[in-house]
């Protein structure tokens, strides 16, 4: 694994409630990208001030384990969740992370234009 990470999205998109979504996985250059079902996160920057900022981030990033259903939406007959965030994963067959950071003074493994790519190739399928 090189890198995981959670995307907060402008929007909501409505999924079935504790519904097993495929993955949609492609290979850029010589990583293996991996997007997730949408997921609900708690998706607020707010809390405690004095919480370091880092904290504050990675508890509005933090999973919601059990969504609550809008029972006025549904999908196949099952009620909805709004989804609010993604994940994606990026995993190669070797690295070596600190050489990367050695070498560059930062780590850029995978390089922001992957994330890029990947989350509007996701954005394209979900468009009608």
């Amino acid at each position: 694994m090189i890198a995981k990470f959670r995307l907060l999205l402008p929007f909501t998109i409505p999924v079935p409630h504790k519904a097993e979504m495929p993955l949609l996985t492609q290979s850029w250059n010589d990583c293996e990208v991996t997007i997730h079902s949408p997921c609900v996160v708690a998706g607020t920057r707010a809390g405690d001030p004095s919480m370091p900022i880092l904290e504050r981030a990675a508890a509005a990033m933090a999973l919601v384990s059990d969504p609550s259903a809008d029972p006025s939406f549904r999908i196949d007959g099952v009620p909805a969740v709004h989804a609010n965030a993604i994940e994606v994963h990026f995993r190669r067959r070797a690295f070596d992370r600190q050489k990367s950071i050695i070498e560059s003074r930062q780590s850029n493994d995978p390089p922001q234009s992957a994330a890029l790519i990947a989350l509007n190739t996701w954005i394209e399928r979900m468009a009608p």
